[in-house]
């Protein structure tokens, strides 16, 4: 009886170890994925948010941060983008090509300004997220 009891104890601390681990191991692999985006080139970024959207994580907290970062991520390059698409569409006198026509370009700045208040609203969860992951990551 000793001896069953004993196993299922040490059953029970590999489970908890190895679920402590995953953690830990989750919150590394999204705190490397988000630190990818945020140094990523413009020509990159796009690529950064799949990944930090795909970092694996199996625990339920490390996915709930992930998504909150991919979120803001995800609002940050949308925002960005319309902002450049802006500037190449944009008059010729200011650097653009003179594609888009003034109403035209009025959504593309419009749709640059909701997407920045998006990423802006994102961001306070975003933070509060990485502290998270980076206290798990360093247990």
């Amino acid at each position: 009886m000793t001896r069953l009891l004993l196993a299922a104890l040490l059953g029970s601390a590999i489970v908890v170890g190895c679920r402590r681990d995953t953690g830990r191991a989750d919150a590394r692999a999204i705190v490397r994925a988000y630190e990818s985006f945020q140094g990523a080139s413009a020509t990159d970024r796009a690529a950064a948010l799949r990944a930090l959207e795909s970092a694996q994580c199996d625990d339920a907290l490390a996915c709930a941060d992930r998504d909150a970062c991919s979120k803001y991520g995800k609002h940050l390059l949308r925002a960005q983008q319309l902002v450049q698409k802006a500037r190449e569409l944009g008059p010729e006198d200011a650097g653009g090509n003179g594609a888009a026509t003034e109403s035209e370009l009025a959504i593309i700045v419009a749709g640059a300004d909701d997407a920045s208040r998006e990423a802006s609203a994102a961001e306070p969860p975003c933070r509060a997220a990485l502290e998270r992951l980076y206290t798990r990551a360093r247990r």
